[in-house]
Order: structure tokens, then C-alpha cells, then sequence
């Protein structure tokens, strides 16, 4: 099957693809719920190399040149109870930063110990959920 367009013949799949690539963000920005419960961020250390929701309030929002961003969770510092990070490169497909500050948040992915407190990396925008 082919559609008529304005500059000639497009097969039907082209088009249904390029439909789906515009959608997607849409789609990864509301992201259903995971069906387990998340844990709060002090709770995170004990679920190492788990891959669980967790969901806190985002106290500070950086930036490092060099590595990426990060969130850090339900307190600030060299040493949050947990955060969430981008690595650099990743950054144009995630909400501004500043404006998640106050905000309760929902990270999915695999919790890691990166200079001795709890991360999940996030390399998708489904991975992060607005809570309010």
C-alpha cells in the first residue's frame, strides 16, 4: 500500500514509522507506574544491584562539565541518601533540571554505589517520572 503525498509516492510504512519516532517522547514522558512499589531514597543502599522505582523529593539539581547531571534526593551535599544521574550527552531528552527542585520524583533503573552513595543512571526520559 502506498500513499499520495505532495511530493510523489510513500510506501505506508515510511509513514506509520515516522508517526511513531514523533510519538515517542510523548509516550516515554507518561510512562505507566511500575507495578512494584517504589522505595524511598534512604532505602536505596539496601536494594544495590536491584533495578526498583525510587521516589523522593528532588533537593538539588547540578551540573558537572566533565560527567553529567545529577539529582540528589531528599537531601544535598558532597553525600546525598541517593541521586539520580545523567551522563553528559543525555541531558537534552530530560525536563530542566532547575525546575524538578521541590518536586517529588520517581527514578526507574538499577541502583549502583558511585563514590559511596546510591545512583541509578538514567540514559532514557522514561526513567523519570513527575510525581507532582
Amino acid at each position: 500500500m502506498q500513499v499520495r503525498a505532495r511530493f510523489g509516492r510513500i510506501p505506508a510504512f515510511f509513514l506509520l514509522f515516522a508517526c511513531a519516532i514523533a510519538a515517542a517522547p510523548a509516550l516515554a514522558a507518561t510512562a505507566p507506574a511500575s507495578p512494584v512499589p517504589p522505595i524511598r531514597a534512604d532505602q536505596a543502599r539496601a536494594n544495590q544491584g536491584q533495578n526498583v522505582t525510587v521516589r523522593g523529593v528532588v533537593r538539588d539539581a547540578h551540573r558537572d562539565a566533565r560527567l553529567g547531571s545529577y539529582l540528589d534526593f531528599d537531601s544535598s551535599g558532597p553525600s546525598p541518601l541517593f541521586a539520580g544521574y545523567i551522563p553528559k550527552g543525555n541531558e537534552a531528552q530530560f525536563p530542566s533540571f532547575e525546575k524538578l527542585r521541590g518536586h517529588e520524583v520517581e527514578l526507574t533503573g538499577t541502583i549502583r554505589i558511585r563514590d559511596g552513595y546510591p545512583i541509578i543512571m538514567m540514559t532514557n526520559a522514561s526513567q523519570l517520572r513527575i510525581v507532582r
